[in-house]
């Protein structure tokens, strides 16, 4: 099943390495977050396992589990797998559509590359 919106809102944070999307800029119905974590010393993640996404609810987060992240001139949509579906309310996909000045976009691709570090063949530009 797909979950999808359109973002009145967009947050790219270089210094927390995140970025959040929300319907609304005062008060959401729907956001999504995408935040990267930080590796512990010794420690390998596979399936993205450092990537955390949250959509609107905590109870609707988790971390890893992305198969594909896609990110276009208009929306970005994430592909996860079944167990990370089941943590999103049993949604195998997620879009976030937006309209965005070129200054904007630039600062959401440098944000996806900054939370998909490592993890660049999971990550589609078109």
């Amino acid at each position: 099943m797909a979950f999808e919106f359109q973002a009145a809102l967009i947050v790219p944070d270089l210094k927390q390495i995140g970025l959040s999307f929300a319907d609304h800029p005062t008060h959401q119905r729907h956001y999504l977050i995408l935040q990267r974590d930080q590796l512990p010393v010794g420690k390998a993640a596979s399936s993205c396992g450092l990537v955390y996404v949250e959509r609107d609810d905590q109870q609707f987060g988790g971390y890893g589990g992305i198969e594909s992240m896609t990110l276009t001139r208009r929306s970005l949509k994430l592909a996860v797998i079944p167990s990370m579906a089941k943590l999103m309310g049993n949604h195998d996909t997620l879009t976030i559509t937006f309209v965005v000045d070129d200054g904007t976009f630039h600062q959401i691709d440098e944000t996806i590359s900054r939370i998909f570090e490592g993890y660049e063949d999971r990550v589609m530009r078109s």
